[in-house]
């Protein structure tokens, strides 16, 4: 951040990344320290630490579950359809005897992977002619990976 910072606001903007690593830590022991009022030892070791994850997974999806849950579908679906795709004989199938096992001629070669080339022109297809999800799209796989502020919508 202070790399794109003007030289006055170099400090002020990179002030922002020790704020915020700071407020998660007072956060998250708030949290553990509200967890072990309610939960014993055990109780917490074995279920109760996936309660800060929790809180936190809703607060990052804005609470809107719902959308989230069918626009990840939709993202798991075109990755599942691509993998099942590449895996097709004349894309995957690599040797002679893999090919005349599957009875085909010819093949690609490009083994399973083929899936992720599958995958890249679905995702084309989408930025391009589905505008609209892009930034739904974007939100679903970026913002959950930490991604969201390192992305360039096209």
């Amino acid at each position: 951040m202070s790399e794109a910072a003007t030289a006055n606001r170099r400090g002020f903007l990179s002030s922002f990344q020790y704020v915020t690593l700071v407020g998660g830590h007072v956060l998250a022991q708030f949290t553990l320290l509200i967890a072990l009022h309610f939960l014993d030892k055990d109780a917490l070791s074995a279920w109760g630490w996936r309660i800060g994850f929790f809180i936190g997974g809703i607060a990052a999806l804005g609470a809107n579950v719902g959308r989230f849950a069918l626009d990840f579908t939709v993202v798991f679906a075109i990755a599942y359809g691509s993998w099942i795709i590449g895996s097709y004989a004349y894309i995957a199938a690599v040797t002679p005897s893999e090919q005349q096992k599957f009875g085909i001629g010819w093949s690609l070669k490009l083994t399973n992977e083929g899936g992720f080339v599958v995958a890249l022109l679905a995702g084309l297809v989408l930025l391009v002619f589905l505008r609209s999800w892009k930034i739904t799209l974007v939100a679903v796989i970026a913002v959950p990976a930490g991604l969201g502020g390192h992305l360039m919508l096209v």
